[in-house]
């Protein structure tokens, strides 16, 4: 078996697609996943004759992922006692609400004059009544935003004390146009709080957190920095956009000639962002005489690194992954296979997040890449490329 990682991959999505069609129970998912895993196990250990065991163990293998896809997906939705989402309605109701910022905060001027930020926070408890008595603990993601006439500095890793209105993340419901709420539920947010001046906003504790990706975040708002002082003017927005993956400076106007354009992608930071990030380290690294192995691995740090300072979006965590597989491969001296690699970057995806099976940022990304090593042989094949290159020469 050439490529093993894909002909996991495919059943795999198979079953989170077949759990949105059919409610099978989280349970039931389970044990016909270990039956089907040891009724495989079996036929191959077990040979008799007259039968197929390697065809009959490879269909228990394939329905066995098939109920792993549906386990996972039905676990990414079910939501656990005291999640947020159990007290959101369309109805937006007053709440005291205490967590843990989990992002790198947005703060930027208001619409409306004064000041505006958002990021998202992981709940730890929640006050429904107003009254301390009525204080539990809660747990799930909710998306902030704040309205305050001063500039406030919030920054990841902050524990905080907000009091605002919460409600369900709202969006156009009509046919065939953007479903935010779907959109937030992908990212598993379910609420939304806004949070105004005559709410109770307050940062209690710098909590203990993830030490790369609070130095990446520092990184990043330094970064912002430098731009805005040396790059003044419409520049500084776009260069922004393509190098940290900040957009929210970027006027309509410059977002829609992008998108009239068909050119938009430009500002979104993807795959080729990091290839080329990892071509000028290596490249840098190959000049001051560095060993390639000691190379791979030092470039492979930088790329975690930026991979916190641009946002962890699909293309940029597939390429990393890729980048890690080929590196493995080289420390290891094994040839690496493209599409088994992005078929391993697809499967840690989707084993973090299932959701993301559904996300069209998910979809285009891992299409593109294996159209391109999928098809190009084959055009070039049917244009003869290779036997003009040859004549050329």
């Amino acid at each position: 078996m050439k490529r093993p990682l894909l002909y996991i991959l495919i059943p795999f999505c198979l079953g989170i697609y077949a759990s949105t069609v059919f409610n099978i129970p989280f349970i039931c998912s389970f044990f016909l996943s270990v039956l089907l895993i040891a009724f495989s196990f079996f036929f191959t250990f077990r040979r008799r004759p007259g039968v197929a065991p390697d065809a009959i163990s490879h269909l228990s293998l394939y329905l066995a992922l098939i109920f792993l896809g549906m386990l996972f997906y039905r676990n990414s939705v079910s939501l656990p006692p005291g999640h947020v989402a159990a007290i959101v309605s369309d109805d937006a109701k007053i709440v005291r609400i205490q967590g843990i910022i989990v992002n790198d905060p947005v703060v930027k001027p208001g619409r409306f004059g004064g000041w505006a930020a958002r990021f998202i926070m992981s709940c730890s408890s929640i006050d429904t009544g107003g009254d301390t008595r009525d204080h539990r603990p809660a747990c799930g993601l909710v998306d902030v935003h704040v309205s305050a006439r001063s500039k406030r500095d919030f920054q990841f890793g902050d524990r905080v004390m907000l009091e605002g209105r919460i409600s369900r993340p709202m969006g156009s419901r009509d046919p065939g146009v953007f479903d935010y709420t779907k959109y937030m539920a992908m990212q598993n947010i379910y609420a939304v709080l806004a949070v105004s001046d005559r709410g109770v906003i307050r940062v209690i504790t710098d909590e203990p957190a993830n030490p790369v990706k609070r130095f990446a975040y520092k990184a990043r708002r330094a970064l912002r920095g430098m731009i805005d002082t040396y790059l003044a003017g419409g520049d500084n927005s776009f260069i922004k956009a393509i190098l940290i993956g900040d957009r929210n400076a970027l006027g309509a106007g410059v977002n829609d000639e992008f998108i009239r354009t068909g050119t938009v992608h430009i500002l979104s930071i993807s795959g080729l962002h990091v290839a080329l990030i990892a071509a000028v380290v290596f490249a840098l690294l190959t000049i001051l005489r560095i060993s390639r192995k000691i190379s791979f691995i030092l470039t492979a740090a930088v790329l975690v690194f930026y991979l916190y300072i641009a946002g962890a979006s699909p293309p940029i965590v597939r390429c990393v992954i890729m980048f890690f597989v080929v590196a493995g491969g080289y420390l290891i001296e094994r040839d690496v296979d493209v599409l088994n690699s992005l078929a391993l970057a697809a499967l840690l995806i989707l084993l973090w997040n299932p959701k993301e099976l559904f996300d069209p940022s998910f979809q285009l990304s891992f299409a593109s890449i294996a159209g391109l090593f999928i098809f190009t042989p084959k055009i070039e094949g049917v244009l003869k490329v290779e036997r003009l290159g040859r004549d050329a020469t």
